[in-house]
């Protein structure tokens, strides 16, 4: 399986490593104990990825790539303002994944102040067009606002049939991010129009392959994502069962909802990279370079899951020969979900 997504995003790593310094500082400026809960979700939050990217923190630059203005200065000072933001989201998700939401205060008073920080500093700190940057920001935490809301209502609605209200969230705030390095380049209003089409793209194909490798945490808490409500139609007991996460795999698979989920995925990717081509961004670009292994990858996991399921349906279901096949395919299964999350 191919390793492109991730030696695409490496050649952000030295801004993105600066942006960590700088985020971590203003972490510090906070009250004690409001430092200390966002420090540790911050260094939780990259403990949990390991090899794998915090995409957010790449974002500005992927970004400031397509505009062209990735080496403005601003777009520097931008980042810390975004990571703020950005960790707000990711502190909001936290608690409303979690099935006990109660006594969790401190963190949502936490996630408060990150934003209210970040909102602050795009508001105050960057020379973004004074009309245009109250309405913006209004306009995206609004769409949020309401993403969550749905997100939480979904929770206790479990006959609401799926839609991708959660991809709403995290397109809204990468709205901000465009929005913001889009004044800073002085872009005009087609520009920006053009480029919210293709983060919207690139952020929903983004949000469905995190779908695609979270599916047993949403199934536990019963957070219907797209993998999650394909594979119950199928098997509307799964999620009360106590079936081992094998078996639980095993009917993902028949039921090809990790097929569609990726196909899904790679369609916002194609639509992306037609955009970026259209506008005539070299092919050498790095935002372009990401996108478009984005869209290989997915072709690729989409060939190996289909691969994996007639292997399993071919093999006869009876005796130990057939359980140590079906162990093996479901292994590969879980490697591939695995190599998903690298990179994306």
């Amino acid at each position: 399986m191919s390793t492109i997504p991730l030696e695409a995003l490496r050649r952000f790593e030295p801004d993105v490593a600066a942006g960590r310094v700088l985020y971590s500082t203003a972490l510090g400026h906070l009250p004690p104990k409001l430092a200390t809960i966002a420090s540790a979700h911050f260094h939780e939050r990259v403990r949990r990825a390991g090899p794998s990217p915090l995409l957010g923190e790449y974002a500005p630059w992927l970004v400031a790539e397509i505009i062209g203005n990735s080496h403005d200065p601003r777009v520097r000072e931008f980042v810390t303002a975004w990571l703020h933001v950005y960790f707000f989201t990711m502190l909001l998700d936290d608690v409303i994944d979690q099935p006990n939401r109660t006594n969790r205060s401190g963190e949502l008073l936490t996630a408060m102040v990150l934003l209210q920080e970040g909102i602050c500093e795009l508001m105050s700190n960057l020379c973004l067009d004074p009309n245009n940057r109250a309405q913006q920001l209004q306009k995206s935490f609004r769409s949020t606002a309401l993403a969550a809301l749905e997100e939480l209502q979904g929770y206790a609605d479990q006959e609401k049939p799926t839609d991708l209200s959660r991809v709403g969230k995290k397109v809204s705030f990468l709205r901000i991010c465009v929005d913001a390095l889009s004044d800073i380049a002085e872009s005009s209003t087609e520009q920006r129009e053009w480029l919210h089409g293709v983060i919207e793209r690139f952020g929903t194909g983004i949000q469905l392959l995190d779908d695609l490798t979270d599916w047993q945490e949403d199934l536990a808490v019963s957070h219907h994502t797209l993998p999650v409500s394909i594979a119950l139609k199928a098997s509307p007991n799964m999620a009360s069962s106590h079936a081992d996460r094998v078996a639980l795999l095993e009917v993902l698979l028949q039921s090809r909802a990790l097929e569609v989920t990726t196909m899904a995925a790679t369609v916002e990717f194609e639509s992306a990279t037609r955009s970026l081509e259209e506008a005539g961004l070299p092919r050498n670009n790095r935002s372009y370079l990401y996108i478009e292994s984005l869209l290989r990858r997915g072709q690729d996991v989409v060939n190996s899951l289909l691969s994996a399921r007639k292997r399993l349906n071919r093999t006869d279901r009876t005796g130990s020969d057939f359980l140590r096949e079906r162990q093996v395919i479901l292994d590969e299964v879980e490697q591939t979900l695995k190599i998903v999350a690298q990179g994306s």
